[in-house]
């Protein structure tokens, strides 16, 4: 169930559902806010390059 389907839940619904109250619920999701919000690229970079950085001569 999405966060906006939990929205149009009655408040004993809720409760029933995720297990705590509303209220208890908003707070955490304001706690979490900045971590969901993030914009940009997300996952690790790539610490493996496909070609060196300086020319190796071959002899």
């Amino acid at each position: 169930m999405t966060y906006k389907q939990l929205n149009h839940l009655k408040p004993s619904a809720f409760k029933r559902r995720c297990g705590i109250h509303r209220e208890t619920f908003a707070q955490m999701v304001e706690v979490l806010r900045p971590d969901l919000d993030r914009t940009g690229k997300r996952g690790g970079q790539c610490k493996l390059r496909r070609f060196p950085r300086k020319k190796i001569p071959i002899k």
